[in-house]
């Protein structure tokens, strides 16, 4: 086991630096590109614009419907929140609100005329009167994305969005990070895992989840669209989420947990061969019409 000095000095993931690193240099390539072309900046300013507006839109909704956590609503939450912040260097609490999720379980950060904000769905919020470690690992996740700035880089991001897998590479590697953080100002290794396969299972069940059969199913289920369907999202799969915490806390008794590469490889091959094929058959096509005349005739 790791001690938490040691702990704190390996809070980022290593690929999280490398990533944004990627991203910001296409970003910046990006935008002065786009800066000398009359149409490029017209249009970088429409997108802007529409994206403000919405944003602004909706977390102004939320800002009015949603409760408020303060030293007057739920004072008990507040001070373990205000305690949390001051604890992981956050100059001050951001405001954090409760809404209504029918059900849903999940939480974000944000910014709104440049203050920081976190909502929780009132779902997860429950768990304030069981489970108060849960909660606080999910509040303590959302102040890590703010902690590393992660909001603030998203208008960064938005021409690595063309490049495909780039900007979920690093959103992920931003979730395993934040999940250090959380894991790391809770101070509760099992109560922090227990939080993530809550996501996976519900509130009810995630006590009873065996953790070490559920990581097991990184190598059971794994394949070319399993590996896909993760590289396609922004947040990593929930049994790697809990591995990685694991071999963060004790990399010499919890290994990472590798999938199968054979399976990936030889799915990634077959949908290789499957996209050359489609475009050899619409290439054939397309010629065939060209010199038979087909295309004249219509």
């Amino acid at each position: 086991m790791i001690g938490r000095e040691a702990l704190r000095n390996r809070l980022v993931h290593n690929k999280e630096n490398l990533y944004f690193a990627i991203t910001a240099f296409i970003g910046i390539i990006s935008y002065i590109l786009l800066f000398f072309s009359v149409i490029g900046i017209a249009i970088s300013l429409i997108i802007m614009i529409f994206s403000f507006l919405a944003h602004s839109l909706s977390m102004a909704s939320i800002r009015r419907n949603g409760v408020r956590v303060s030293k007057n609503q739920f004072p008990h939450i507040y001070e373990k929140a205000e305690i949390l912040a001051a604890e992981m260097g956050l100059a001050a609490i951001p405001s954090i609100y409760v809404m209504e999720s029918s059900g849903i379980l999940n939480a974000f950060a944000s910014r709104f005329f440049g203050k920081n904000m976190v909502v929780i769905y009132s779902e997860i919020f429950d768990l304030s009167d069981e489970r108060e470690d849960q909660l606080l690992f999910v509040l303590a996740h959302e102040f890590a994305h703010l902690k590393r700035r992660h909001v603030l880089v998203h208008t960064l991001l938005l021409p690595s969005m063309f490049v495909p897998l780039l900007s979920e590479a690093y959103l992920r590697a931003c979730e395993y990070t934040c999940d250090r953080y959380a894991a790391f100002y809770v101070n509760n290794s099992e109560a922090s895992k227990e939080a993530l396969a809550m996501l996976a299972i519900g509130k009810k069940l995630a006590p009873q989840v065996n953790k070490e059969a559920y990581i097991e199913q990184i190598r059971e289920e794994s394949g070319f669209f399993a590996w896909m369907s993760e590289k396609l999202s922004t947040h990593p799969d929930l049994p790697k989420r809990i591995n990685s915490l694991d071999n963060w806390f004790d990399p010499e008794q919890k290994p990472l947990v590798k999938e199968k590469k054979k399976s990936v490889m030889l799915g990634l091959a077959a949908a290789s061969m499957i996209g050359i094929l489609i475009i050899a058959a619409a290439a054939g096509i397309g010629t065939w019409a060209v010199k038979s005349g087909v295309l004249d005739t219509f």
